[in-house]
């Protein structure tokens, strides 16, 4: 079973749009890889913006941009198969109001963007997506979710082993 909506490219290629639920990622997707492609995103869709990590976003100056991994979770689905999600929230802090983009605006710009993401070689779709207006600010939530393939152990195989003895005939 897999996690709703993890659709995905595999490696890259446009080619290989699968339309399916069961996309196949990497094997080595880290939540440090999230994290620094929905920045890289956000970064192009506001150039003159700060993109910030969250805990870094104590002391700066609206408006900005801050980002958090919300949460995460592998869930076992086959021998080497994982599936994989993670929430991602985005904060929009406007500041005081003149010449910012309204948070509709911001709002709608988020689910056109991050809509599909780049995460090192492969190009995943958002799932879930949602915002809300807590406290003068907008809170945008999106989830990515991929199917993660382990490497196979390596093991002895049969053409390694030796004989050491053989089988004596009793007649």
């Amino acid at each position: 079973m897999m996690i709703p909506g993890g659709l995905c490219f595999w490696r890259g290629c446009s080619d290989c749009f699968t339309g399916t639920p069961d996309c196949r990622g990497g094997e080595n997707v880290h939540s440090a890889e999230i994290r620094q492609g929905v920045m890289r995103r956000l970064e192009e869709i506001f150039p003159g913006m700060p993109v910030l990590d969250a805990e870094a976003a104590a002391d700066a100056i609206a408006p900005y941009c801050a980002l958090r991994i919300r949460s995460g979770s592998r869930q076992r689905i086959g021998e080497r198969r994982y599936a994989a999600a993670w929430q991602v929230e985005v904060d929009y802090v406007p500041g005081e109001t003149g010449e910012r983009p309204h948070p509709d605006e911001v709002a709608d710009a988020l689910y056109d963007a991050l809509e599909f993401v780049d995460f090192g070689k492969m190009r995943c779709r958002g799932a879930e997506m949602s915002h809300e207006y807590p406290d003068h600010l907008l809170r945008f939530r999106v989830q990515y979710a991929l199917t993660l393939l382990r490497e196979r152990e390596a093991g002895s195989k049969m053409e390694a082993m030796k004989q050491e003895g053989r089988i004596r005939d009793e007649q």
